[in-house]
C-alpha cells in the first residue's frame, strides 16, 4: 500500500455515497508531487497551494497533461472530503475557496504543462533527451540509465547559453514577467560567481542527495542532536511564559545544563576575542536574550519535537525511526533555522543562499565568493554610504559580522562541508536545497 492510498480509499467512498468525482490516480499524483517537491502532507492545503500544484508544480515536474477537467474536480472533492471528515490540517484554506482555485486554474493547466518554460531541472533534460534521441524511457536497469542520463547531460552542456536558458530558464529569466526566484533574489544581476559570468554548468542543478548517505548526516548532524537533547530535557513538563518561551530560571538551566554557550562561544568569542567567561555572562531578560537557545527552542518546536502548550511545554517524544524521517526531521529544522535568520533576527539569509545556490549550480563555492556577493547585495546594510571613507573599516567589519553569524548559524547542520575555503553540499544538504528552493519559490511566487 502506497503512503497515500488508505487516504484516497477513504475518500473515494465518500465521494461515491455524494456522486462526485474522485479520480484516486489523478489525486495519488498530484499528492506524490506535493510530498516530494513541497514537503506537504496530504491534510495541509493552504490557500493558493491548489492553483500552484496546477500551474506550477505539475507542469514542472509531472508527467504529461492530465484530464484537467477530472483533475479540478477531483481536487474540489478531495479538499471538501478532508474537511468535511475532520482530517483538514490546521493552516489550510477554505475548502470552497480552494475548490474554486481548481476551477480558475484548469483552462490554464494544459498550455502551462505543454510550455516547456515551465518544466523543472530534471523535466527538461528529460525532454531534451527524448528530443534528441536518446533513450531516457527504454533503460533496462538503473546502470543503463545512469548511462543514458550522462550522454543527456553531456550534450545538454555543449550547447549554447542562450538555447539552454531558452529551455530552462533560470530563475530571474522569466518570460511571462513573474517575479525572479531565490537565487535570483540571492545573487542580484552579478551572477553566481559574483562577475558576472553566466556561463554555468546546470547539470548538477538542484540534483537530490543519495537519502542512505543523507539520513546518515542528519544522525550525526550537531544541530539535529542537539534539538533531541532539547526535547529530552524538556521531558513531561517545563514552565514557560504567555509567549511561548521557556521562563527565564528554566532558560538559564537549559543554557547551562546542555551547554549551550559553546556555540556562542565559537561565534562570538572568536570573533571578538573574547574569554569564555565574558561570553557566557550577559544580561538575562528572557529566553529569547540567548541566542543559541533561542535557535534550538523555535527549530525544535516547528518541527513537533516540543509541544508547547499555554503555560507548559513538554516533549512530543519524537524519534525518527527510518531514512526518510531523520531527512525529513533535519528538513524541518533547518527550515526552522532560516526563519530565524530571515526574520526572527532581522539578519539576512544571504550569505547561506549563496553557499547553496552556488554549489547547487557549480559544485562549490569558496569563501570569498560568499563574501564578495554579500558585500554588494542590498539586503547588506552595510554597503552603501558608510562604506567610504572614515567608516569604510568599521563598515566592512559589521558587514563580516554579519556574514559570520549567518553561516555559523548553519555551520552544524550537516548540509555542508568547508574544505579549507570552498564549500560544498553534503547529500543532505542537496536533500534541503530540494526542499528550500521550493519553499523559496513559493513565497516569491
Amino acid at each position: 500500500m502506497s503512503e497515500h492510498e488508505l487516504l484516497l480509499r477513504h475518500a473515494s467512498n465518500w465521494a461515491q455515497h455524494r456522486h462526485r468525482v474522485c479520480d484516486t490516480e489523478l489525486l495519488e499524483t498530484a499528492l506524490e508531487l506535493r510530498f516530494q517537491h513541497d514537503d506537504l502532507p496530504p491534510n495541509l492545503w493552504p490557500s493558493g497551494s491548489v492553483e500552484d500544484l496546477m500551474l506550477h508544480r505539475w507542469p514542472a515536474h509531472g508527467d504529461g497533461t492530465p484530464d484537467v477537467d477530472a483533475l479540478a474536480d477531483s481536487l474540489d472533492t478531495f479538499v471538501r472530503f478532508l474537511r468535511g471528515t475532520g482530517r483538514m490540517a490546521s493552516g489550510s484554506g477554505d475548502p470552497r475557496a480552494l475548490a474554486r482555485e481548481a476551477h480558475r486554474a484548469a483552462p490554464k493547466m494544459a498550455a502551462a504543462c505543454a510550455d516547456s518554460r515551465n518544466y523543472g531541472p530534471s523535466k527538461s533534460l528529460l525532454a531534451f533527451g527524448r528530443e534528441a534521441g536518446f533513450p531516457v524511457d527504454d533503460a533496462s536497469s538503473i546502470e543503463e540509465l545512469q548511462a543514458t542520463l550522462s550522454q543527456v547531460t553531456d550534450a545538454w552542456n555543449s550547447l549554447p547559453l542562450e538555447e539552454r536558458r531558452a529551455r530552462m530558464p533560470l530563475p530571474g529569466d522569466r518570460a511571462d514577467g513573474s517575479p525572479p526566484g531565490p537565487l535570483a533574489h540571492a545573487f542580484g544581476d552579478r551572477g553566481v560567481n559574483g562577475d558576472g559570468d553566466d556561463d554555468i554548468d546546470l547539470s548538477g542543478f538542484l540534483e537530490r542527495g543519495d537519502p542512505v548517505r543523507a539520513a546518515e548526516q542528519a544522525r550525526q548532524a550537531p544541530f539535529v542532536q542537539a534539538c533531541l537533547r532539547l526535547a529530552d530535557w524538556v521531558g513531561d513538563r517545563k514552565q514557560v511564559t504567555g509567549t511561548g518561551v521557556l521562563r527565564l530560571a528554566e532558560a538559564k538551566r537549559a543554557y547551562a545544563e546542555l551547554e549551550l554557550w559553546r556555540w556562542q562561544e565559537e561565534v562570538v568569542g572568536q570573533r571578538l576575542g573574547a574569554p569564555a567567561e565574558r561570553v557566557r555572562q550577559f544580561p538575562w531578560r528572557s529566553a529569547g536574550d540567548a541566542l543559541p537557545l533561542e535557535r534550538l527552542w523555535f527549530a525544535s518546536q516547528e518541527a513537533g519535537l516540543v509541544e508547547t502548550l499555554a503555560t507548559v511545554a513538554r516533549s512530543s517524544a519524537v524519534q525518527p525511526q527510518d531514512d526518510y524521517a531523520w531527512i525529513g526531521l533535519s528538513a524541518s529544522l533547518t527550515l526552522a533555522l532560516w526563519r530565524i535568520v530571515e526574520s526572527a533576527y532581522d539578519r539576512s539569509p544571504v550569505p547561506v543562499l549563496a553557499v547553496l545556490g552556488g554549489c547547487a549550480l557549480m559544485g562549490s563555492i569558496t569563501r570569498s565568493q560568499v563574501r564578495g556577493q554579500w558585500e554588494d547585495h542590498p539586503r547588506n546594510v552595510w554597503r552603501g554610504e558608510f562604506a567610504d571613507g572614515d567608516y569604510a573599516k568599521d563598515a566592512q567589519t559589521f558587514s563580516d559580522r554579519d556574514l559570520d553569524l549567518s553561516l555559523h548559524f548553519f555551520a552544524d547542520t550537516g548540509i555542508w562541508e568547508l574544505d579549507g575555503e570552498t564549500y560544498r553540499l553534503t547529500d543532505l544538504g542537496r536533500e534541503f536545497a530540494t526542499v528550500l528552493f521550493s519553499y523559496l519559490e513559493e513565497q516569491h511566487g
